[in-house]
C-alpha cells in the first residue's frame, strides 16, 4: 500500500477527515441515499432516516449522473488492487457502498483468477467537500463532523417562518378544498377538508374497528400492542397519540425534529388538534405554526388588520401592527360592512365566521354570524339566514351563554368547537348505525364508535355519549380509567392527563406515583404524623395511615434523623449527623447564653418544662396548636404564641420578651430576603430548622441499623461504575457556516439541500435529499407509506444475535421495500425500532392487497427462526401505522405437514401470529408465492439468500450482497471471553465511527467490555436439609429515591453438588432463597453489593416466618392497614426472629428490634412470555420477567433434563435414564460419583461371569454327538445368546460412560450405538427367555412321547423354532430403534439417547413386554408341573402300592430342579418387569441405587444358565464332566 494510498489519503484529509458514503446509487425511484441516525432523548428508541433523491416520477431521475468528471482523479479496480487497497479503505475515502462492495467482489474473484466486467468501474478520488460516485455532490455548509451532526445542526438551526410557509402536500387524493392543500393527517381525522367529504368517506371501517384482548384500541380505531400503552410519554405509538398523555411541549419541538414521533403522528384528539404538517399541533386560532402554516396574514389589509386586532400574529409583530392599524377605527378604512374572517373555515372544514365592522369599532370582538354546512348540521341547527348561499345563524341564536363580547377570540373558537363537533362529517360510504360497535346519538342520525363513549369529548349534540352509563361493560374496559368516587363510568384513556379534570378528586390528572400514595399502604409513611392515605372504612371506622398508632415506635428507620421530632422527647433526633452534643443529648440555645449552642439531656426534653430558647426541647405545644402552619415552631418565652421562621430576626418584636430577635447576629435583612434564607451561624441554622417543613418524604425502602449477613460479608461503600454509558458527541452549530443564505434551510421543506455539479465548468444545481415521508424536487409532496414500530422479546436466547427483516409485500409476493435491524436481546430488549416502508410506485396500486411481513434469523448460524404477517387493514390511509411487540419463539418454526399451499421448491411455514395463514419459504434459487420462479441470487457464499435482492449477512458482514466486512471487532475489546458483536454498519457509516460494537458477556461478567465481575454467591445448605432439585433466589436492591428493585432467578442444583453458585443479576442489598414454599434470608447488607464473592448458607435460624405463625387468627384476619401497625411486636418479642412475611410484604428485624417492611410480589409469574419450551408438563421460569437471558425448566416427578425432555417413566428400564445423569462430563473417572464406579465394577464382574457361563455351556454342548435332542440345541443357542448379551451390555455401559464424559463426540457413532445397543439387549434377553421356555416345552414332549420320541425330528424342529423365535422377537420390538433419537442438551453439554413413543405405540410396546415375559414364564411353570404330573401318573401304573399323592411328592422331589430353574430365572428377570410397570417412575436422578440394583440383577439370568440348567440335571452334568475331561486330555 504505497504511493497511491498516501496520495488519496492526503487529498481527502487536507479537506476533512470525515466521510459520506452514499448507497442505492443505481435505484430507479429513490436513489443516492445517506443514512441519519436519529438522536432520541430516550435510549430505548431507534430510527434510521434515509435521505435520498426521491423524484416525483421515474422520468425525473437526475440525468447528470453520467457526467464525465475530468476534474478529479480516478482509478480502475485493477489499479487499486495492485496497490493493495481494500474495500474498507474506499469506504473511508467516501466511496459509495455500492462501489465498495463491487470492489470487494472483484477482490474475491481475483483470488480465483476470474476476469469479469467489474474492472470497468472507476473510483473517483474526491476533494472535500465533494463526494458521490462521480464527486458531483456537496453539502456546502458541511465543514466538519459526521453526517448525523450535520443533519441535527440543519434542523436545530431552522427558524420561525413568518413570511410564507414551508409545507408539504398530500397529492394522491384529488379533491376540491378551501385550504392550500391536503396534509396526510387530514384523511380520516373526523373533519371535512374536501368540499365533497372524500377525505372522510372511507373511514367507517376504521371507526368500527375492534381490537383483540392483547391490544389497545387507539381513539381513531388503530390497534397497538397493549404493552405500549402509557409506556413512553414523548414517543406515542398510536397514530393519533391517544395512548400517551397530552404533551404539548414535545409538539413544539417537531419543527426542529425529523424523528418518527413527529413525522409519523397526527394530533391528539381533544386539544390542539390543528396539524402543522410536521408533527407540531396547535389550537385552531391560537397562533401560526412555526413552519408558517395557518398564517392568516395575506395581501388583504382588512384581514391583516383583523389579525392585529385579535392578536393572532403572536410573534413580536406589534410594531408592524401599529403601523398598519394603530387604532380600531382603521377597520372602517380597510374592511367592508361585513366580511369573513379568517378567509378559510375556522372549524371542521365548514364553520365560517362573519364579522361586522361597526361592531368591531364598538369593541365587540366576536363575529355576528356563524355559517356552516347545512347538510352536516341538519339534525339540530336549522339556519336563520343565508349569507352568500351559506346557511348561517346569528351568534345570539347559538346558545353560547358563557361567551361575552369581551371574550378572547381563541376561547370563543374553542367554545364554538364544542358546539359544532357533533356535525363534523357527512355519513357516506358504508356508514352503518346497525354495526355492533356503533352508538347512535339521541335524537340524531349521527353514529359514533362505542369506543368513543365517555372519552371527554362530546361527539353527540346533547352530550349523551359522555353520560353513557355502561362504559364499564365495554370490551375495552380493562384499558379505561375509573374515578375513585364514580363506580358507574369508565373513561377512555384519552381523558388521562389531558389537561381537564374529569374526576372530582382530580385523579385523572395525577401521575401514577401520586395516585398510589393515596391508595396504597406504604410502610415508611405509617404513623409519621402526616396523613397520606385516603381514609378507608374498616369495621365501620375511618382508618388511615395515622390511626391506631399506639404500637408504633416513634424512633424507627424512617423517622430517625429526618429533622422532625416524632417522639415527644425527640429520641429519634439525638446523635444525628451534624449534632455537636454527646449521645442522648439535644442541641439547645440556653437562655443564659444566647451566643452559642449548648446541649440538654434527653431526660429534660418533652417533660413540660422549657429549658431552651424557642422551646426547642418542648415542641409538642406548637405542633398541636399550629398544626397547619408547619413553620410556626418557635415558641415565645413564657407565652402561648408560636412564631414562624420567616418572622425571626425581621426587626419586628413578635414575642413580648423579644426572644425572637435577641439571638440575631446578622445585620439588617434586605426587604426581599428572609432571615432563614441564608443563616450565617450554626446557632441560626439550628433555630431555622425548627420547622416541620424540612421533613423529607420517604416512600421507599431504606436499610439502616441492619445486621449484616453473613457476618463475614465485608462492608464497603465504594461505588463502582459498572455500566459506563457511551454518549454521542454533542453537535456544534459551527458545522454550518455562519454566512448561510436565508433560503438554504427552508427550500427543501423537511429534506436537505445538496449541491450538484453538472459539468467541469463549475456549474451547479441545488437539489434536495428527502426523508422517506416526502418526495419531489423540493420534498414538497408527502409519500404514501407504512410506519412500523416494533419491539422484540425472547423467551430465552438472551445472548443470541438476531437479524430481523421487515418487508412490505403485496398479495403476489412482490417485495416493495424492506429494512432490517440487528437485535441482541440483552442490549435491545426495551428498544423500539421505527421503520418506514415505501410502496414501489407513487401512488400505490390500489388494486393490490399489501401486508407487512417480518422474518427473524439467527445471525450466528443463519438459521431461520420465525415469521409474522400483518395485513394492511385500512388501505385508504395515506400513512398506515403498525405498532407491535414480537415474541421470538424458543425454537425455529418447523414446516407444516398439512398445508393448503403448494410449495414447489420450498417449505410451507405457518405465520407465528396467526392460526390459519401460511406462506412458502423458498429454497435457494427460487421465489414466488409457490416457489416456482427461478432466480439468480447475488448474495455472498457465506450468507443466506431469502429473496431477490435480500441477503441475510453473517456476523461482521454487510452490504446488499454481504460482501463487505465490518472492522468493528478487528481489535476485540471484549474481555473475559466476551463475544464481540458488531453494531449496525449504518451506525458506523452515518456517525463516522469505525469501531462501534457490543459484547455478549457470560453470566460472570458484565459491562460494555465484560470487564466487571458480577457478585457471586456460593450458597450451601445446613446439615439438616434435604437438597432440592431447584430453588429461587430473590435479589432486592434498595434505591435512594425510587422503588426498590427485585429480580428473581431460578437455579437448578446439579446432582453431584451440595451447594449452588449464583451470579447476581443486579446490584443488591438482600437476597432470599425459596424452596418448598419456604423463604430463607441468605444475604443482607445496608450498602449495595456491586462485586465480590459471597459464601452463605441456608439454615433454619434464618428462615422467614409467615405471619400465621406469629399472630393469632384474629390478628391475621384483620385488614392489612390495621394489622401492619403491629408488625414491630414480633421482632421485639422474639429475639431470634430475622424476617417474616405476609401476603404483601417482606419484613426484616433490625438491630433495634423494629420491623422494616417492603412490598414483595409473592405471586410473580414466570411464564416465559407464554412460550414454554419445557416438555412433559414442566414449568418454565425466566431469570428476568421482561428481558430474559436464559430459561429454566422445573420438571415434574419422573422427568429431568434442561427441558424436562427425559423421562424415567418408561415401559422398559434404560441405563441412560438410571445412570446417565450420574456421569459428570469432562471429569476423570476417578472423580466420578460412587454410582458410576460401582456400575462399572458390576459390569466388569457380570462380563467376566458371563464369559465363564458361556464357555462352560459351550464345553457342555461342544460335541455334536452330545446334542441329541432339541433341548441341547436350545441350550447351546442360549449359551451363544448369553455371550452376545454380556458383550452388548458391557459395550452399552462403556459407550454410555464415554459419551457422557464427552470422550466420544461423533454424532453418527453415538446415534448408531443408541439405536443398536438397547435393541440388541432387548431382543436377546427376550430370546433367552423363549429358549428357556422351549427347553421346558420339549421336556413335556419327551415325557409324553416316551420311547416314541423322535430325536432327529426334535433337532430339526428346534432349529426352525429358534429362527422363528428370533424373527418374532425382532419384529415385535422393531419400534425400539425406529423411535430412538439423539437430543442435544446445550445446558449440560451432553448428547442423550432417548426414545419417544406415541400413546398407541406405547400401549403396543407394553403388551409386547408382558407377552415376552409372561408367556415364557408360564410355559416354564406349566411344563414343569405337567412333567411331574405325567411322571407321577406313569409311576402309579407301575407301583400301585403307593398312592398317587405319594408318587406326586416323590416326582416333585425328583424333578424339583424343573421348578427351581424357571423360578430362579423369573426372579432374576422380574426386576425388569417391575421397573417397567411401576405405577411410580424411576426417581433415579438423585438416588439411583434401587434401580441400578434392579437393572443389574436382570442380567444375572443370562449368566446363570449353566448353573440353572446344567448343574441340576444329572444328564447335562455328566455330559459336562465328560466333555471337560476330554478337553483336558488333549
Amino acid at each position: 500500500m504505497s504511493l497511491l494510498y498516501l496520495f488519496i489519503s492526503f487529498t481527502i484529509h487536507t479537506g476533512a477527515c470525515y466521510r459520506l458514503n452514499m448507497y442505492n446509487v443505481d435505484q430507479a425511484l429513490d436513489n443516492h441515499c445517506l443514512d441519519y441516525i436519529v438522536n432520541f432523548a430516550s435510549p430505548w428508541q431507534q430510527q434510521i432516516i434515509s435521505f435520498c433523491f426521491r423524484p416525483s416520477t421515474q422520468s425525473e431521475r437526475i440525468s447528470y449522473l453520467t457526467w464525465n468528471n475530468t476534474a478529479d482523479r480516478h482509478f480502475t479496480f485493477e489499479m487499486l488492487y495492485e496497490e493493495n487497497i481494500t474495500s474498507q479503505d474506499l469506504l473511508q475515502w467516501s466511496a459509495t457502498v455500492d462501489l465498495a462492495e463491487r470492489y470487494q467482489i472483484y477482490l474475491e474473484r481475483k483470488k480465483d483468477f476470474a476476469s469479469f466486467e467489474d474492472e470497468q468501474y472507476l473510483f473517483y478520488n474526491c476533494s472535500w467537500p465533494w463526494f458521490g460516485p462521480l464527486c458531483q455532490f456537496s453539502f456546502g455548509l458541511f465543514s466538519d463532523g459526521a453526517f448525523g451532526i450535520f443533519v441535527r445542526s440543519i434542523f436545530t438551526s431552522r427558524e420561525l417562518i413568518v413570511n410564507g410557509s414551508m409545507i408539504a402536500c398530500y397529492s394522491h387524493l384529488k379533491c376540491e378544498t378551501l385550504f392550500t392543500c391536503l396534509d396526510w393527517r387530514d384523511i380520516c381525522d373526523g373533519e371535512m377538508d374536501c368540499l365533497d367529504g372524500t377525505d372522510e368517506s372511507g373511514c367507517w371501517p376504521l371507526e368500527m374497528n375492534e381490537c383483540s384482548s392483547d391490544e389497545f384500541r387507539c381513539h381513531n380505531g388503530q390497534c397497538i400492542s397493549a404493552v405500549f400503552l402509557a409506556d413512553e410519554p414523548v414517543n406515542a405509538d398510536c397514530l393519533d397519540r391517544s395512548d400517551e398523555p397530552l404533551n404539548t411541549d414535545f409538539s413544539e419541538t417537531c419543527f426542529n425534529n425529523p424523528s418518527f414521533a413527529c413525522e409519523e403522528r397526527m394530533c391528539r384528539p381533544g386539544k390542539q388538534e390543528f396539524p402543522c404538517g410536521d408533527g407540531q399541533c396547535i389550537g385552531e386560532v391560537d397562533r401560526i405554526c412555526l413552519n408558517g402554516k395557518r398564517n392568516f396574514l395575506s395581501n388583504d389589509s382588512c384581514l391583516n388588520a383583523m389579525n392585529c386586532l385579535l392578536d393572532m400574529i403572536g410573534y413580536d409583530e406589534e410594531e408592524w401592527c401599529d403601523r398598519l392599524c394603530p387604532d380600531v377605527r382603521c377597520m372602517s378604512e380597510y374592511c367592508p360592512d361585513s366580511f369573513e374572517f379568517p378567509a378559510e373555515p375556522v372549524l371542521f372544514g365548514h364553520v365560517r365566521l362573519i364579522f361586522e365592522t361597526e361592531k368591531l369599532i364598538d369593541n365587540v370582538r366576536l363575529p355576528s354570524y356563524v355559517c356552516y354546512n347545512e347538510e352536516l348540521c341538519k339534525d339540530f341547527l336549522s339556519p336563520t339566514i343565508y349569507i352568500n348561499g351559506s346557511a348561517c345563524r346569528h351568534l345570539s341564536q347559538l346558545n353560547l351563554s358563557t361567551i361575552q363580547s369581551s371574550s378572547i377570540f381563541s376561547i370563543f373558537v374553542r367554545t364554538l368547537k364544542h358546539t359544532f363537533r357533533s356535525c363534523a362529517v357527512i355519513p357516506s360510504g358504508i356508514y352503518d348505525c346497525n354495526h355492533k360497535n356503533a352508538y347512535q346519538c339521541k335524537n340524531s342520525t349521527k353514529c359514533i364508535s362505542k369506543y368513543r363513549l365517555v372519552d371527554g369529548i362530546s361527539d353527540c349534540l346533547h352530550g349523551d355519549d359522555e353520560e353513557y352509563k355502561e362504559s364499564c361493560e365495554l370490551n375495552d374496559h380493562h384499558h379505561r380509567f375509573r374515578c375513585f368516587d364514580d363506580k358507574k363510568r369508565c373513561f377512555a384513556r384519552l381523558v388521562v392527563r389531558n389537561g381537564h379534570y374529569e374526576c372530582h378528586g382530580n385523579e385523572d390528572e395525577a401521575t401514577n406515583t401520586a395516585l398510589l400514595r393515596t391508595r396504597r399502604v406504604y410502610f415508611p409513611t405509617l404513623c409519621d404524623g402526616h396523613e397520606e392515605l385516603t381514609p378507608i372504612v374498616i369495621d365501620g371506622r375511618n382508618e388511615t395511615d395515622e390511626t391506631e398508632c399506639e404500637h408504633w415506635p416513634c424512633n424507627n428507620t424512617y423517622n430517625r434523623c429526618d429533622g422532625v421530632w416524632h417522639c415527644h422527647n425527640g429520641a429519634d433526633e439525638v446523635s444525628c449527623p451534624g449534632s455537636i452534643c454527646p449521645p442522648l443529648q439535644h442541641m439547645c440555645v440556653l437562655p443564659s447564653n444566647l451566643s452559642e449552642l449548648g446541649c440538654v439531656s434527653i431526660d429534660q426534653a418533652g417533660d413540660g418544662s422549657i429549658d431552651c430558647l424557642g422551646a426547642s426541647d418542648e415542641r409538642q405545644y406548637c405542633r398541636m396548636n399550629y398544626a397547619l402552619a408547619q413553620d410556626f415552631r418557635f415558641r415565645c418565652w413564657n407565652d402561648t404564641i408560636c412564631v414562624g421562621k420567616n418572622f425571626l430576626c425581621d426587626g419586628v418584636r413578635n414575642c413580648k420578651f423579644h426572644d425572637d430577635e435577641q439571638f440575631c447576629t446578622s445585620n439588617t435583612i434586605p426587604l426581599d430576603e428572609e432571615f432563614c434564607d441564608d443563616p450565617k451561624t450554626k446557632l441560626e441554622k439550628f433555630i431555622c430548622h425548627f420547622s416541620d417543613i424540612s421533613r423529607s418524604e420517604k416512600f421507599y425502602l431504606v436499610l439502616q441499623n441492619m445486621q449484616t449477613y453473613p457476618p463475614s460479608l465485608k462492608v464497603t461503600d465504594d461505588k463502582i461504575e459498572r455500566f459506563p454509558i457511551a454518549t454521542r458527541k454533542p453537535f456544534s452549530k459551527s458545522t454550518i457556516d455562519n454566512d448561510i443564505e436565508s433560503e438554504w434551510i427552508p427550500r427543501c421543506n423537511r429534506g436537505l439541500n445538496i449541491r450538484v455539479r453538472i459539468d467541469n465548468s463549475g456549474n451547479e444545481l441545488q437539489r434536495c435529499l428527502c426523508p422517506p415521508g416526502y418526495y419531489g424536487d423540493t420534498c414538497q409532496y408527502q409519500n404514501q407509506r407504512v410506519s412500523v414500530t416494533f419491539q422484540v422479546r425472547v423467551g430465552s436466547d438472551g445472548r443470541t444475535l438476531f437479524s430481523i427483516f421487515i418487508l412490505l409485500i403485496d398479495h403476489e409476493g412482490k417485495v416493495h421495500s424492506y429494512d432490517q435491524v440487528q437485535y441482541l436481546p440483552s442490549r435491545d430488549c426495551y428498544t423500539k425500532f421505527h421503520i418506514i416502508l415505501l410502496y414501489a410506485t407513487r401512488p400505490k396500486n390500489n388494486s393490490k392487497n399489501y401486508s407487512v411481513r417480518i422474518d427473524v434469523f439467527n445471525t450466528i448460524t443463519l438459521n431461520y427462526r420465525a415469521s409474522w404477517i400483518f395485513p394492511i387493514l385500512f388501505p385508504f390511509l395515506p400513512v398506515y401505522s403498525l405498532a407491535v411487540q414480537l415474541l421470538i419463539p424458543n425454537f425455529p418454526v418447523q414446516p407444516t405437514q398439512h398445508c393448503p399451499l403448494l410449495c414447489i421448491h420450498g417449505q410451507c411455514i405457518k405465520y407465528t401470529n396467526t392460526e390459519k395463514t401460511f406462506f412458502c419459504r423458498c429454497d435457494h434459487g427460487w421465489s414466488g408465492n409457490d416457489c416456482s420462479i427461478a432466480q439468480h441470487c447475488n448474495c455472498s457464499p457465506d450468507s443466506l439468500c431469502i429473496d431477490q435482492p435480500i441477503c441475510v449477512c453473517p456476523v461482521g458482514k454487510f452490504g446488499s450482497g454481504c460482501y463487505l466486512k465490518q472492522i468493528s471487532c478487528k481489535y476485540n475489546e471484549c474481555l473475559n471471553n466476551g463475544q464481540c458483536v458488531p453494531d449496525d454498519p449504518r451506525h458506523e457509516l452515518a456517525e463516522n465511527e469505525n469501531y462501534r460494537h457490543g459484547c455478549i458477556c457470560s453470566e460472570e461478567y458484565e459491562g460494555i467490555q465484560c470487564d466487571y465481575h458480577v457478585p457471586r454467591l456460593d450458597v450451601s445448605f445446613a446439615g439438616d436439609f434435604i437438597i432440592p432439585d431447584s430453588l429461587f433466589i430473590h435479589f432486592v436492591g434498595v434505591n435512594d429515591h425510587s422503588p426498590h428493585g427485585r429480580t428473581t432467578l431460578l437455579k437448578r442444583i446439579p446432582l453431584h453438588q451440595t451447594k449452588l453458585t449464583v451470579y447476581a443479576p443486579i446490584d443488591f442489598n438482600a437476597a432470599f432463597a425459596q424452596f418448598d414454599n419456604k423463604y430463607y434470608l441468605i444475604v443482607l447488607r445496608e450498602s449495595f453489593i456491586y462485586t465480590g464473592n459471597i459464601s452463605t448458607q441456608i439454615s433454619n435460624p434464618h428462615q422467614c416466618v409467615p405471619i400465621q405463625e406469629l399472630f393469632n387468627t384474629t390478628m391475621v384476619n384483620r385488614h392489612l392497614l390495621r394489622r401492619i401497625k403491629h408488625y414491630h411486636t414480633p421482632c421485639q418479642q422474639r429475639k431470634e426472629l430475622v424476617c417474616f412475611y405476609d401476603e404483601v410484604h417482606f419484613c426484616l428485624c433490625d438491630l433495634s428490634r423494629n420491623a422494616n417492611c417492603f412490598e414483595f410480589d409473592f405471586n410473580m409469574t414466570h411464564h416465559c412470555q407464554g412460550l414454554n419450551p419445557c416438555e412433559n408438563g414442566g414449568h418454565c421460569f425466566n431469570d428476568y420477567v421482561e428481558c430474559p437471558l436464559t430459561t429454566i425448566c422445573v420438571c415434574d416427578t419422573c422427568f429431568y433434563g434442561s427441558r424436562c425432555q427425559f423421562s424415567t417413566k418408561s415401559f422398559r428400564p434404560s441405563l441412560d435414564a438410571i445412570l446417565g445423569y450420574q456421569i459428570r462430563p469432562k471429569i476423570p473417572f476417578n472423580q466420578q460419583p460412587a454410582a458410576v464406579k460401582v456400575s462399572v465394577a458390576l459390569t466388569i464382574i457380570i462380563f467376566g461371569l458371563g464369559l465363564v457361563n458361556g464357555f462352560l455351556l459351550l464345553v457342555t454342548f461342544r460335541k455334536k454327538e452330545i446334542r441329541n435332542i432339541g433341548c441341547d440345541i436350545y441350550l447351546l443357542t442360549s449359551s451363544i445368546v448369553s455371550i452376545i448379551i454380556i458383550n452388548a451390555f458391557s459395550l452399552k455401559t462403556c459407550f454410555l460412560l464415554l459419551a457422557q464424559m464427552n470422550l466420544i463426540t461423533n454424532h453418527s457413532f453415538i446415534l448408531f450405538q443408541c439405536r443398536s445397543m438397547d435393541f440388541l439387549l432387548r431382543i436377546f434377553l427376550s430370546t433367552s427367555d423363549w429358549l428357556h421356555a422351549c427347553v421346558a416345552t420339549e421336556r413335556i414332549m419327551i415325557i409324553s412321547k416316551g420311547t416314541t420320541f423322535d430325536k432327529r425330528k426334535s433337532k430339526n424342529i428346534a432349529k426352525w423354532i429358534i429362527s422363528f423365535v428370533l424373527l418374532v422377537v425382532i419384529c415385535t420390538n422393531i419400534q425400539e430403534p425406529l423411535h430412538r433419537q439423539l437430543m442435544d442438551d446445550e445446558e449440560e453439554q451432553r448428547i442423550w439417547c432417548v426414545i419417544k413413543l406415541s400413546p398407541s405405540v406405547q400401549l403396543f410396546d407394553s403388551i409386547i413386554v408382558l407377552f415376552h415375559f409372561l408367556v415364557p414364564f408360564s410355559l416354564n411353570i406349566v411344563s414343569a408341573l405337567v412333567i411331574i404330573l405325567v411322571t407321577a401318573r406313569t409311576r402309579l401304573n407301575i407301583k400301585r402300592k403307593q398312592t398317587y399323592k405319594e408318587h406326586f411328592y416323590e416326582q416333585l422331589q425328583t424333578h424339583k430342579h424343573l421348578l427351581i430353574s424357571p423360578s430362579i430365572l423369573i426372579l432374576l428377570a422380574s426386576p425388569r418387569l417391575i421397573i417397567s410397570f411401576l405405577s411410580e417412575c424411576m426417581k433415579s436422578v438423585r438416588d439411583p441405587w434401587l434401580f441400578l440394583s434392579g437393572y443389574f440383577i436382570s442380567f444375572i439370568a443370562p449368566i446363570a444358565t449353566f448353573a440353572v440348567f446344567v448343574l441340576p440335571s444329572q444328564t447335562y452334568k455328566q455330559q459336562f464332566l465328560q466333555s471337560a475331561k476330554s478337553l483336558c486330555y488333549r
